[in-house]
């Protein structure tokens, strides 16, 4: 039993705000990589409750994320639940946007993204996608939880408050991004999956 109450808040702030920041923020620690802003509306409306639990439970492999459903000691599935639901006020009560699309539907060409991402997403995500200024796209937990609507919409949108600019509008630093071209990076994204 918990010696501390076990709702969304409380557990949010036990077992996340450290990395997250109090209120879902984001932080960055010297020397680590960015931890993300997982309070973002932007975030949050793409992000299904499915995918928040499944990070939640399963972590990502090779980042400072744990596994907390699986941690002896760590969150029971109420419990992610209960912190799932905190996290959606964190955002302001926003809700994770339908997807009517399987999880995986782009069929775009992963060599026209693999230059766009070189273009466009390395300078932040890394060559690879391993990390660099911005979290690691090539994460084997992330690639099994997200949708490609996932990718499309965040690639797409950006995160507000963030260093994650949208690419559907254009920018002083980008041109906007055709709906093909971002496909096309997903489709880039994806050949991670069959990586050793």
């Amino acid at each position: 039993e918990r010696e501390f109450a076990a709702d969304g808040a409380t557990l949010y702030g036990t077992f996340c705000a450290a990395c997250h920041g109090p209120k879902g923020e984001g932080r960055r620690y010297p020397g680590m990589p960015l931890f993300p802003a997982v309070g973002s509306p932007d975030f949050l409306a793409a992000a299904s409750d499915a995918f928040l639990a499944a990070t939640v439970r399963r972590g990502r492999p090779g980042r400072r994320m744990p596994a907390w459903g699986e941690k002896e000691g760590g969150l029971r599935p109420e419990e992610i639940k209960a912190v799932i639901a905190h996290l959606r006020t964190l955002g302001g009560g926003v809700a994770a946007e339908p997807d009517p699309k399987p999880a995986r539907w782009v069929t775009a060409d992963a060599a026209t993204g693999r230059r766009l991402f070189t273009t466009y997403c390395a300078g932040c995500h890394g060559a690879e996608g391993k990390g660099a200024e911005a979290l690691a796209l090539n994460n084997p937990g992330l690639l099994a939880t997200a949708t490609d609507t996932y990718f499309v919409r965040a690639i797409s949108r950006g995160r507000r408050g963030t260093v994650m600019d949208g690419f559907a509008k254009p920018s002083t630093i980008h041109p906007a991004l055709a709906p093909a071209d971002i496909e096309a990076i997903v489709s880039h994204i994806r050949t991670w999956e069959m990586q050793p």
